[in-house]
């Protein structure tokens, strides 16, 4: 696993990411009325649950407010965005997953 975190910065916040050769763990910090790309992946598991705010996680077309706490499950190749809600806030998410590899993220 490593230990120092990379960070990534995406159009919609910021990445951190702890990772070895099977699994993968991130925090997500979306700025706030910002979204993630609709997309997919081939491969990937992932678990994502709200540490800070309120998110609309869409899940194949269908809505879904997840407060702190909450989670959900993704299986692989099923399309999702995720919209934090808030105007002023900022969404905070933990997800744990198996490898990451930039090339299973797929755009819709």
């Amino acid at each position: 696993m490593k230990l120092t975190p990379k960070i990534v910065q995406k159009p919609w916040g910021f990445e951190s990411i702890f990772y070895n050769d099977k699994y993968c763990a991130k925090t997500l910090t979306i700025n706030p009325d910002q979204k993630t790309s609709y997309h997919y992946h081939p491969i990937k598991h992932e678990v994502i649950t709200v540490v800070s705010g309120v998110a609309n996680i869409n899940i194949d077309g269908n809505d879904n407010i997840l407060e702190q706490n909450q989670s959900v499950m993704l299986l692989p190749n099923t399309p999702h965005y995720i919209h934090n809600i808030s105007s002023k806030l900022p969404l905070i998410l933990a997800e744990a997953s198996t490898k990451d590899n930039t090339h299973d993220s797929i755009r819709i």
